[in-house]
């Protein structure tokens, strides 16, 4: 389940938002069930990002890549609202 706010996508829950309306709609104050595929294993949020291992040591990331923080090569991605493979 993720909730809370999605400014960046953080929660992983595919939503493109609409970046006029800035982030007044990005909350989501109810859990919502998520299914990525696999099995999580241990999660780690962040102010604007998330990730989480699985249970077959994959790391998945998800929010805002602006520093680089979700560990992917493409550095011109500014966020990604969908967990993403790290390599």
């Amino acid at each position: 389940f993720s909730w809370g706010c999605d400014r960046h996508g953080q929660l992983g829950l595919g939503i493109n938002y609409d970046k006029e309306d800035g982030a007044e709609n990005t909350n989501q104050p109810q859990p919502r069930f998520c299914v990525y595929g696999v099995t999580i294993k241990k999660i780690s949020c962040g102010e604007e990002h998330a990730a989480f291992l699985t249970n077959a040591n994959f790391i998945y990331t998800m929010g805002s890549n602006r520093c680089g923080q979700l560990g992917i090569r493409d550095q011109d991605m500014q966020s990604k609202n969908s967990p993403v493979l790290v390599e």
